[in-house]
């Protein structure tokens, strides 16, 4: 019986598959940071919001993932159209958040 996998087998390792390994790990990098960050400015968080540990912890780790969930959907989406326009509206997106930041004086300085 013939394997039907040798053909794949026998091509050994390219760029490509390199450069989705990366790729790959690079996104569970990205959100083991978020959690890590998200667990650091905790107690923060917990303090300004007046909630208990079980409420502000459902609030800030679903906020978490909830975020992942839909920037990869909407990010992903957007990337179709072209890396340049993109960077250019995640850059935009970034830039108006951090203006409203400053503008309504949310809590979390």
């Amino acid at each position: 019986m013939k394997n039907p996998l040798s053909e794949w087998d026998e091509k050994g390792i390219s760029t490509f598959h390199i450069k989705t390994t990366l790729v790959a790990g690079a996104g569970t990098f990205v959100d083991g940071y978020d959690l890590t960050a998200g667990s650091l400015v905790f107690p923060l968080i917990e303090k300004s919001l007046g909630q208990g540990l079980v409420g502000s912890s459902e609030i800030l780790f679903l906020s978490i993932i909830l975020g992942n969930f839909l920037g990869a959907i909407i990010f992903g989406y957007l990337a179709r159209y072209g890396r340049k326009k993109f960077y250019g509206i995640d850059a935009m997106l970034m830039s108006l958040g951090a203006l409203l930041k400053l503008s309504f004086q949310l809590p979390f300085n």
